[in-house]
């Protein structure tokens, strides 16, 4: 094989696989059940389904917002989990703005 026939396949090969997923839609959408990310492979804890349980749980105890507006604004987060308050359904996320992990609460609980 010649040099320009070789560059003209890798160009053709690259091409090949670049051009499906560039076009091709995203079908596969995150499934979360409550903090927890399911795939093929099993669950695991996620940011993504943190933040999507957080936006559930605020709109249940009144507060208007979306998951989106709470990953896009950490400041948003942290007023959202301070009107909230103290709730285990998302304590995972919210223990760093309600102040229940600091050392403090290591040894005089409950914080």
């Amino acid at each position: 094989m010649t040099f320009p026939n070789r560059s003209v396949s890798i160009a053709a090969l690259v091409f090949a696989f670049a051009v499906p997923a560039v076009i091709a839609p995203a079908t596969a959408a995150i499934r979360c059940d409550g903090t927890f990310q399911a795939n093929s492979q099993g669950e695991f804890e996620s940011l993504y389904c943190k933040e999507d349980n957080l936006a559930r749980v605020a709109r249940s105890h009144g507060i208007q917002v979306t998951a989106d507006q709470i990953r896009r604004s950490w400041s948003l987060e942290g007023d959202v989990c301070r009107q909230i308050g103290i709730d285990i359904s998302v304590g995972n996320i919210c223990d760093q703005f309600n102040n229940r992990n600091n050392h403090h609460c290591m040894f005089n609980m409950p914080c």
